[in-house]
């Protein structure tokens, strides 16, 4: 397991499917098996005292997951006001569930080329991903392969002093798509699909780059 601290109050783990089925568990235990879940999570808030110095904060936790395109689980526990562990667990249980059927789903697509996006996910004509810092998303960039052509660019928020990431997601498939989206995890501070906020960057935001921003921050 590969632990990385955040900041004072969060942390991720890292976990290959090895590594679960090492524990006696796997993806499906997420979804079904409270018990032997809680004692996993418990276990990792432990070996994360030791690995990185992470001291579960006043409040209690909550725990962000998801699957890396190497079968790999990602949780990433933070504080939260009210939450106990059987809401982190039934929140776990929503997000492995969602991106289990994502994944399974787009490698079904990957076989029918002709059908590569999920009905759900096509709809959507762009993502935003929110960086807090000009370095998170620069690191990111140069941490992604693009495989395919993605069209993208960069807006600069004055208001929050946040940087956005537009991607545009044009004739890629559902697996691609989620690839790109998913390496953005360790960078990034949200992602979203939202028309509005689209709209809202392209009137009260600056554009940094206006295309290909990904491409060219690789080259500098």
């Amino acid at each position: 397991m590969k632990f990385k601290r955040i900041d004072v109050e969060t942390v991720r783990c890292l976990v290959s499917e090895e590594e679960l089925q090492e524990n006696g568990l796997n993806m499906d235990d997420f979804l079904s098996n409270g018990e032997k879940t809680e004692g996993f999570l418990r276990k990792i808030v432990s070996m994360a005292q030791e690995e990185v110095g992470y001291k579960v904060p006043g409040g209690s936790l909550s725990v962000q997951a998801s699957i890396l395109p190497n079968r790999v689980l990602s949780l990433t526990f933070s504080e939260k006001q009210g939450q106990g562990i059987m809401d982190i667990l039934k929140n776990l249980k929503n997000a492995v569930s969602k991106l289990s059927e994502a994944m399974q789903e787009a490698e079904k697509k990957a076989a029918e080329p002709d059908q590569a996006a999920l009905a759900g996910i096509a709809k959507k004509n762009s993502y935003q991903i929110e960086f807090s810092k000009l370095d998170y998303l620069m690191r990111y960039a140069s941490a992604i392969y693009l495989a395919v052509p993605v069209e993208n660019l960069i807006y600069h928020l004055d208001r929050n002093d946040r940087y956005y990431l537009v991607i545009l997601k044009g004739r890629m498939s559902e697996d691609q798509i989620c690839r790109i989206l998913s390496a953005s995890l360790d960078f990034c501070e949200a992602i979203y699909s939202d028309e509005a906020l689209l709209a809202y960057l392209d009137e009260h935001g600056e554009k940094i780059l206006e295309r290909s921003a990904l491409q060219i921050l690789q080259n500098i």
